[in-house]
C-alpha cells in the first residue's frame, strides 16, 4: 500500500503512525476530535474508499503532512504534498490546528521555497482567478498583506504587466473613494514626486480628463502652503498670449 512513497525514516514514521491509529478502532463522536485523512493522497491516486481513510486527531493530521513532502522523490509531487502542507497551517470552524508556531512558519517557507522559479500554467491561472472572484479580504488580513509588501519593489517586468493587465479598465466611483480615502494625509517623498512628473512629462490630457478635472477641482480651496508652492514653481516661467 506505501509502494508510492520512498524508504526514508519519514516514511517509517507515517506508516508507524497510520498504523498504530488504525489498531485503536476510533470513531467519531466518541469524544475525541478527529479529522479524516488519505493515507494515499488523492494527487497521488488515493481514493475515498474505506481502506485508504484513517481517523487521526488534529496534531497526528498535522504532522502526517509534515512527513509527506520527504517521503516522495519526484518535484511536482513534492510541490503538491507542500502546498497540503501549508493548507494544514489555517484553522477554521470544522478543523482545529494543534503545533507550534515555529511548524507553522517552516511549513509556509518550505512551500515559498518551492514556488521559486515555478510557472503557472494558464489553467492554473485561471482557476486560481475563478476561485477568489467576489472574495473580500477581512481587514486583518488586508493589514498582514500590507506588512508583507513593505519595502518590496517590483521589477520593470512586473510593472509593466500590471499595466498591461489595467488598461482599459474602468474604476468604479466606490474604489476611487477608497483609494481617495486610503491616501488622505500620505505625503509623496520627494524621489516619488520626481518619478511622477517624469512619467507625465510630454503627456497630453484629453478633454474628457481636462473635464474631470475641473470638475473635482470645482469649490476646493488650495492651502497657503500648496499657494506658496504653486507660486514657486512658475517663478522664471514666461506666459504666451495666444
Amino acid at each position: 500500500m506505501y509502494t508510492q512513497f520512498n524508504k526514508s525514516k519519514q516514511t517509517l514514521q507515517y506508516v508507524h503512525s497510520i498504523r498504530k491509529a488504525r489498531r485503536q478502532n476510533r470513531r467519531k463522536g466518541d469524544g475525541t476530535y478527529y479529522e479524516r485523512h488519505h493515507i494515499i493522497p488523492k494527487c497521488m491516486g488515493g481514493s475515498d474508499a474505506k481502506s485508504n481513510l484513517v481517523l487521526l486527531t488534529a496534531d497526528e493530521h498535522f504532522r502526517a503532512h509534515w512527513l509527506l513532502p520527504d517521503m516522495v522523490d519526484d518535484k511536482n509531487q513534492k510541490y503538491k504534498m507542500l502546498c497540503a502542507l501549508n493548507r494544514m497551517t489555517h484553522s477554521n470552524s470544522a478543523q482545529k490546528r494543534v503545533g507550534t508556531v515555529q511548524l507553522y512558519a517552516v511549513a509556509r517557507r518550505k512551500r515559498s521555497e518551492a514556488m521559486i522559479g515555478r510557472k503557472l500554467t494558464d489553467e492554473n491561472r485561471a482557476k486560481l482567478i475563478a476561485a477568489n472572484t467576489g472574495r473580500k479580504a477581512t481587514a486583518e488580513t488586508r493589514a498582514k498583506m500590507s506588512v508583507t509588501r513593505t519595502g518590496k519593489k517590483r521589477s520593470d517586468e512586473t510593472k509593466a504587466k500590471i499595466s498591461a493587465a489595467n488598461r482599459g479598465r474602468k474604476i468604479t466611483a466606490e474604489t476611487r473613494a477608497k483609494m481617495s480615502e486610503s491616501q488622505k494625509g500620505k505625503k509623496h517623498t520627494a524621489e516619488t514626486i520626481a518619478k511622477m512628473s517624469e512619467t507625465q512629462k510630454g503627456k497630453k490630457p484629453t478633454a474628457e480628463t481636462r473635464a474631470k478635472m475641473s470638475e473635482s477641482q470645482k469649490g476646493k480651496k488650495h492651502t497657503a502652503e500648496t499657494r506658496a508652492k504653486i507660486s514657486a514653481a512658475r517663478k522664471g516661467k514666461k506666459c504666451f498670449n495666444l
